[in-house]
C-alpha cells in the first residue's frame, strides 16, 4: 500500500497528520481510511452485477472490523453484512441496518444471541450443528415465526493457508462434514423442521487465501452436494454462500491475487458445473472483510522504552508498548507479519508489549530507521478486540479518516 509523507515527514492517512492523530487521542490507535473502505466495497458489489448478472450479495464480514459507522458504510454502498457474535448484531442495529440483508454466524452462537436475532428479523441465520438446528427450531416454534437458514458445509477443501486459519477441512469445529454424510443428514433434518426454512448452504474453506483454485474447487463441491440434496430429497436450494477468506498483502512478498480475477474464475466454474448438473443458477454470496478494511487500516503504537532488548539475530530490536493487558493476539494473528513504518532516525525495532505476546514477532521493520513517536503497522490488525472479547476493550481507540477531516473519535464503536 503506497503511503503519503507530509512537509514534516510525517505519514498521512486519509488526509490527516499519523503523528498528530496519535499525540491528540493516544495509542494503540487504529486510524481507517474511508475511501478506500468504499472503493473495496464497491468493486465487490460492481463484480456481482459483472460476473453473476446482479444475483448475489456481499456481505461484509464485520469480525474484520465492527463499528457503527462501518456498518453505516456498507448500508450506503449496497452490502449486507455478515455478525458472528449478539454484539456485532446489536450495533448493526443501532447503526440502523436492514436486518434482512444480514447473516448471522458463529459455532457457539447462544439461546440468548438466537432470540436476538429472531426477534430483529435477521435475514439468514447459518445453523453450524445438529444442537444449534434443535435449538433455533424450538425458538422459532415459540416465537411464531419461521427463519431463512443456511447449513454451513465442511467441503473438505484443503486452502493452502495456515492450519490455524483453515475452516474447510472434515476435522475442522465448524459446519456439517460431506464425507461422513453428516450434511446430508443436516439438510433433512432442517427440512424436517417446520418452523425454518432451509434456503441453501454456506461453506468458508479458510482466511488469507493467495489462489484461485481452492475457491473453485469449493464452489464445485458446494453445486455437486446441491445437486445431490435435489436428486434425495426433491428440494432446491437457491442459495450458495461461499464465505471469504480472499487474501491481501501483509507484506511486499505477498502477492494476492485482484479480487475481480477471483470473482470471475469462480463465477465461470459455477456456472459450468451448474450447467453439467442440470441445475439451476443459485443466488450467490460472499462474505470479504479483510480484503475490505486491511489495506485501509493503519494502527499506531508509541514507543516508550527507547532502549529495546536486542535480538540474537542482531537484525531486530525489541520495543516495548503501553497498554493493559488485552487478548487481541488470536492465533491466527500471530503468524502475520505485517510491514511497520517507524518515523525518524536510523533503527531497526520489532514490536511486543501488552498488546502482543511476549516473544512474539508481531510485525518487522521497514527500512533502516528507528521508532520515535511510535510504530506505525500497515493493515491494522484483522479480526480485531471485537472478535476476541464480547466486550470491546476500553482503551483502544478507533477512528475513520474522511477527505474531509477525521470523522469519530475514542470509542467509535459506542
Amino acid at each position: 500500500m503506497d503511503h503519503k509523507v507530509n512537509g514534516q515527514g510525517h505519514l498521512v492517512l486519509g488526509g490527516a497528520d499519523a503523528v498528530a492523530l496519535a499525540e491528540k487521542y493516544g495509542t494503540p490507535l487504529y486510524v481507517m481510511e474511508e475511501e478506500v473502505i468504499r472503493a473495496a466495497m464497491r468493486a465487490y458489489r460492481q463484480s456481482v452485477e459483472r460476473f453473476y448478472d446482479g444475483k448475489g450479495l456481499i456481505c461484509y464480514a464485520s469480525k474484520a472490523f465492527a463499528c457503527k459507522e462501518m456498518y453505516r458504510i456498507a448500508k450506503a454502498e449496497g452490502l449486507g453484512a455478515d455478525v458472528v457474535s449478539g454484539g456485532e448484531l446489536y450495533t448493526a442495529g443501532k447503526a440502523g441496518f436492514p436486518m434482512e440483508k444480514v447473516v448471522f454466524h458463529g459455532n457457539n452462537k447462544t439461546p440468548e444471541e438466537l432470540r436476538m436475532a429472531l426477534d430483529l428479523g435477521v435475514g439468514r441465520i447459518v445453523v453450524d450443528n445438529f444442537e444449534e438446528l434443535e435449538t433455533l427450531s424450538a425458538l422459532a416454534a415459540e416465537n411464531g415465526v419461521r427463519p431463512n437458514i443456511q447449513l454451513r458445509i465442511k467441503p473438505g477443501i484443503d486452502a493452502h493457508t495456515h492450519k490455524f486459519i483453515m475452516t474447510g477441512q472434515i476435522d475442522s469445529k465448524f459446519g456439517f462434514a460431506l464425507e461422513t454424510g453428516e450434511a446430508m443428514e443436516a439438510v433433512k433434518q432442517a427440512l424436517a423442521c417446520p418452523s425454518l426454512n432451509l434456503t441453501g448452504v454456506h461453506c468458508h474453506i479458510g482466511s488469507q487465501i493467495h489462489e484461485v483454485t481452492p475457491f473453485i474447487r469449493a464452489a464445485e463441491v458446494m453445486v455437486q452436494f446441491m445437486a445431490d440434496v435435489r436428486q434425495e430429497t426433491g428440494h432446491t436450494l437457491g442459495e450458495l454462500n461461499l464465505g471469504g477468506g480472499y487474501g491481501i498483502r501483509y507484506t511486499d512478498e505477498d502477492d494476492p491475487v485482484p479480487y475481480a480475477a477471483y470473482m470471475e474464475e469462480v463465477s465461470e466454474a459455477i456456472r459450468a458445473c451448474a450447467a453439467a448438473l442440470q441445475f439451476p443458477m443459485p443466488f450467490i454470496l460472499m462474505e470479504p472483510g479483510r480484503s475490505i478494511v486491511g489495506e485501509a487500516g493503519t494502527t499506531l503504537y508509541h514507543d516508550d522504552r527507547r532502549d529495546g532488548i536486542p535480538v540474537v539475530t542482531g537484525s531486530h530490536r525489541i520495543v516495548i508498548g503501553p497498554g493493559r493487558p488485552h487478548r487481541q493476539d488470536i492465533p491466527r494473528l500471530d503468524f502475520r507479519q505485517r510491514d511497520i513504518f517507524p518515523q525518524q532516525v536510523p533503527r531497526l525495532a520489532a514490536l511486543a508489549g501488552h498488546r502482543h505476546r511476549p516473544g512474539r514477532r508481531f510485525v518487522r521493520p521497514v527500512g533502516q530507521q528507528e521508532v520515535v513517536l511510535g510504530l506505525v503497522e500497515d493493515v491494522a490488525g484483522v479480526v480485531p478486540h471485537a472478535a476476541v472479547d464480547r466486550h470491546i476493550g476500553p482503551d483502544t481507540r478507533d477512528f475513520l479518516d474522511r477527505p474531509d477531516g477525521v470523522k469519530g473519535g475514542p470509542r467509535l464503536a459506542d
